[in-house]
């Protein structure tokens, strides 16, 4: 059978490459791999790699969109259900592509990676501001880009560190932030009421 694109043993022969690549990152900086390194690896020879990918540039393209594709299918796939916890979700994906993700943000200077898990966060129930208030388009640019940021350098961190916290720990760091009002207080879905950040203390909504 013809190697073309769309039969199985392409797409598992590039599936193979892809893993074996971002299996490499944990110990190698992409721009340090080789398509040598990665022949070797993967156990292929070089006409292969190339029937499947330009450069080693393609295939760290070509990886990013495979991963993000993943993370967009578990997104699209359990959002919105109800007692779906997606902030385990998106923290487990990126537990287990860590090495790809640590790569990444090390070298991504363009948009925030998480901005799909930020827009997430700002729709539905758990919108940054009162629930009864909407958000326009440029309010709603400025917060993607804003917490988008803020899930990159954490998840940056939390890979830095080893991945050790839990991610109910990562939750508890994140939370408050994710619940402000804008105006320094903190909403608390379950009861209502809106707690003071530097008191403690409960306030009236």
């Amino acid at each position: 059978m013809t190697n073309v694109k769309n039969n199985q043993r392409y797409q598992r022969t590039r599936a193979d490459i892809i893993a074996c690549f971002i299996g490499m990152l944990e110990e190698t900086p992409p721009e340090k791999i080789t398509v040598a390194d990665i022949c070797r690896a993967a156990k292929i020879n070089r006409s292969t790699f190339y029937g499947h990918f330009t450069d080693v540039y393609d295939l760290m393209d070509q990886a990013e969109r495979t991963v993000f594709d993943e993370l967009d299918r578990q997104l699209d796939q359990w959002m919105g259900r109800p007692g779906v916890d997606v902030f385990r979700l998106f923290v487990d994906h990126v537990r287990d592509n860590k090495e790809f993700y640590a790569a990444y943000l090390g070298r991504n200077k363009g948009e925030p990676v998480f901005a799909r898990m930020a827009e997430y966060r700002l729709s539905g129930n758990e919108r940054l501001t009162h629930p009864q208030q909407s958000i326009s388009p440029t309010q709603l640019e400025y917060r993607l880009r804003f917490f988008g940021a803020g899930y990159d350098a954490m998840i940056k961190l939390w890979i830095e560190r080893g991945c050790k916290e839990s991610p109910e720990e990562l939750r508890s760091v994140f939370e408050p932030f994710m619940s402000t009002d804008g105006h320094g207080a903190t909403r608390q879905r379950a009861t209502g009421a809106m707690s003071c950040p530097t008191t403690g203390e409960e306030q009236a909504c």
